[in-house]
């Protein structure tokens, strides 16, 4: 005789078939005031089909008399119901399930009664033995904390987590036991709860209609004005995804404040800069679709809303996210190490106390203002090579040496050391010496397919005691000090002072 028992199909022979369906009679006749009996039956039965299913993973014969007994026997008899008062049931079943939790072997299963988003916190608090709310706000914190990442370990563990949905798979992710007893208290009390939100519902239902007649004009009026500020919004809003990726080729980024070309091209070139600005598209335009719809659903008055575009644009926000994730961490790696090429050179044919310190002109960027301009704003091509006009910076040191001598770092930053000191290598920066100056250009270059990794060049001069350094006009492209400009200074033991 084949048996159906929950999800599982099992061949019996007839003496434990008859076994079965007496048990199944009596517990019918135990249960037969309870109003959800059908439902306690039914759970019975799946917890049978579930424990011959883990007894018999290899077994291609029929269930015998003694199986099918010694799975009564776990499950519990009914003489459990027929001879115990309602009351003593309840108060065993309580202190048997309070034993349960102590010592019964908890299964994880995703908690749908319980559940915000897949119901894994929920299940997982069962498991763990916390509070929900505390393992939520733990999930809350790691999730920002890791910058969206770890929200890709949720959807594994909601993917993979199966979802308690029959009795015996809510009792053992709880740890409870699953006998008789344990299924008819669950029912019980699921029973209970039903019957009290019903009520709770109805009347909430009852008096919500009896004031909906009363406001219901003054709330069509207010659904009116929100709908019609949400349209604006929503389309604002898609205004504002078409002119950020009509400026593709110029422009500057919103947040960013750079030029869209500059940062495709140069700061996150090989497509990385695309994706980043493809995800930042996508986290607009997520909230853009949700608003502009829901505006839309007030103005018309809709009876029913359309999930899907509302998964649509989560899916489109996760989505966003996720590029914007990969693709900064990416380009936040590639910035991780600084590496430096360090040149020293002595001038030691100096004439005389002074030495003239002199920034060339510039004539890549006519009138360039102090160094406290924008990097990317400066910076010009000519030919195959890249030139920076904003990157050089040169400060006077005091030295015990009896010389004036200045040391040129030039740095660049990568993913790892001999990276950055490749990059740092190609940076082409010139001076010159002659007749006491010292004439300094105030820009490089670098070739135009190295992207820019924080390039910039240092000049330290190093100045004796007691002699004198003469700055030109321009000494304040270089440096912060504008008022040392057209100014001769003097060391005295590491301090520079105008000399008069």
């Amino acid at each position: 005789m084949n048996v159906q028992l929950g999800h599982y199909n099992f061949p019996f022979e007839m003496d434990a078939f008859e076994f079965l369906k007496q048990y199944i009679e009596q517990l019918n006749r135990a249960f037969s005031k309870e109003l959800s009996k059908d439902e306690i039956i039914e759970d019975i039965e799946s917890r049978i089909g579930e424990l011959l299913n883990e007894n018999r993973k290899d077994k291609v014969f029929p269930v015998h008399l003694g199986e099918i007994q010694s799975i009564t026997q776990i499950m519990g008899s009914f003489e459990d119901f027929t001879d115990a008062t309602d009351a003593n049931r309840e108060e065993t079943t309580s202190a048997q399930s309070e034993s349960d939790i102590r010592h019964a072997r908890r299964k994880i299963y995703r908690d749908q009664d319980d559940a915000v988003a897949g119901g894994v916190c929920a299940g997982l608090s069962y498991y763990l033995g916390w509070d929900p709310v505390v393992l939520r706000i733990v999930m809350v914190i790691l999730l920002l904390a890791s910058f969206g990442t770890f929200f890709m370990a949720y959807l594994i563990a909601w993917a993979v987590i199966p979802a308690a949905k029959s009795t015996s798979e809510k009792l053992l992710m709880r740890g409870n036991e699953v006998n008789l007893e344990s299924i008819q208290q669950f029912v019980r009390e699921e029973a209970n709860r039903a019957e009290k939100n019903a009520r709770k519902w109805g009347r909430k239902v009852e008096d919500h209609w009896k004031e909906s007649r009363k406001s219901s004009s003054l709330w069509s009026g207010v659904k009116w004005i929100m709908g019609l500020f949400l349209l604006f919004f929503g389309f604002g809003l898609l205004f504002l995804i078409t002119i950020f990726m009509a400026w593709s080729d110029g422009g500057e980024i919103f947040l960013f404040g750079s030029d869209i070309q500059h940062f495709t091209t140069w700061i996150a070139p090989d497509g990385l800069g695309e994706m980043m600005l493809m995800g930042g598209a996508l986290i607009v335009l997520a909230p853009a679709i949700s608003v502009l719809y829901t505006g839309i659903h007030f103005l018309l008055g809709l009876k029913f809303k359309k999930k899907w575009i509302y998964l649509f644009s989560t899916l489109s926000l996760l989505f966003g996210v996720l590029v914007c994730t990969y693709t900064g961490i990416k380009l936040a790696k590639d910035f991780d190490t600084e590496g430096r090429i360090t040149r020293n050179v002595h001038l030691n044919n100096l004439k005389g106390d002074t030495l003239y310190l002199d920034i060339a002109e510039d004539p890549y960027i006519i009138g360039r203002g102090n160094d406290e301009e924008d990097v990317l704003e400066t910076v010009s091509v000519e030919g195959d090579q890249r030139v920076l006009s904003n990157s050089v910076e040169v400060r006077l040191m005091d030295t015990d040496r009896n010389d004036f001598w200045f040391e040129v770092i030039q740095t660049a930053r990568g993913s790892n050391l001999a990276e950055a000191g490749n990059r740092a290598n190609q940076m082409d920066f010139r001076y010159s010496f002659d007749n006491n100056h010292l004439k300094i250009d105030p820009y490089f270059k670098i070739p135009v397919q190295i992207p820019y990794r924080a390039q910039s060049v240092q000049v330290v001069v190093h100045v004796p005691s007691r002699k004198q350094v003469m700055l030109n006009e321009r000494w304040g492209w270089v440096s912060w000090k504008d008022d040392w400009n057209n100014q001769l200074l003097i060391n005295e033991e590491g301090y520079f002072h105008q000399f008069y």
